[in-house]
């Protein structure tokens, strides 16, 4: 945001009026916007899913998009969070992206991001079914369930698996 310190110049004034009209009609654009989306989609190329998120949750705040953006957008945001194991994020961007347009007929790109997010949450899943360290530590629990030093040792391992829900409850 743009400030002024005392009486600005009336050059100075124009200049901000005619930014402030520059950045309106970008965030209207939408040759502008794909190519954002764009950007966004090419650090998930490169695996650098905690920079896509970053440029489209941005998008989401400064941008007025089509229905086809949004969802390209909220689709891309789930399937990085999932690509990172982080799977609350996921679900609550997938849910944000279901609530809106589960019922939409998904182009071939947007699909595949749907697969992918999917793919990512099976595989989250499943690591979390595995987790015998997990398992065994709980049995202990059942037989000692006062027993605050275990359910610490449980918080810690959930959170270094990133499952923070899970960390958090105990």
């Amino acid at each position: 945001m743009d400030t002024f310190t005392g009486v600005p110049s009336e050059e100075r004034i124009l200049d901000f009026v005619n930014t402030a009209k520059l950045l309106e009609q970008l965030t209207h654009d939408s040759k502008t916007i794909d190519s954002v989306i764009e950007a966004g989609e090419e650090h998930v190329k490169l695996k650098d899913y905690h920079t896509a998120i970053e440029v489209f949750n941005q998008s989401l705040k400064s941008a007025n998009f089509s229905e086809l953006q949004e969802s390209r957008i909220l689709l891309n945001i789930a399937m990085c969070y999932a690509k990172q194991g982080m799977e609350m994020e996921a679900k609550e961007s997938h849910l944000k992206w279901k609530n809106k347009y589960r019922y939409e007929t998904l182009n071939s790109h947007c699909q595949s991001m749907l697969d992918e997010y999917e793919e990512s949450m099976r595989e989250i899943l499943s690591g979390q079914e595995e987790d015998e360290v997990l398992q065994a530590m709980e049995e202990k629990l059942s037989e000692d369930p006062e027993n605050c030093a275990l359910m610490l040792e449980i918080a810690q391992h959930c959170f270094e698996k990133e499952r923070f829900q899970e960390s958090i409850d105990y």
